[in-house]
């Protein structure tokens, strides 16, 4: 299956991870990690996610608009 783009549509809400959250999740503390509530637009297919993201990807997805999934 090929991946499709993942519009991020304008309204999400971020937050940032706390140290134990990272070693909770199993994620490297030196790394910035995020959880992001957002929606996704694919072909008019809204979809609500709920996930982590390293917060360079998430902001370069954000200035792209789109991410591919």
């Amino acid at each position: 299956m090929n991946p499709l783009e993942q519009y991020i549509e304008p309204d999400w809400k971020i937050t940032r991870l706390s140290e134990s959250q990272k070693v909770e999740y199993g994620f490297p503390a030196d790394e910035n990690w995020v959880i992001v509530d957002y929606k996704t637009n694919c072909y008019g297919n809204i979809s609500k996610k709920h996930r982590p993201w390293l917060l360079s990807e998430w902001e370069e997805a954000i200035k792209r608009g789109y991410y591919m999934e």
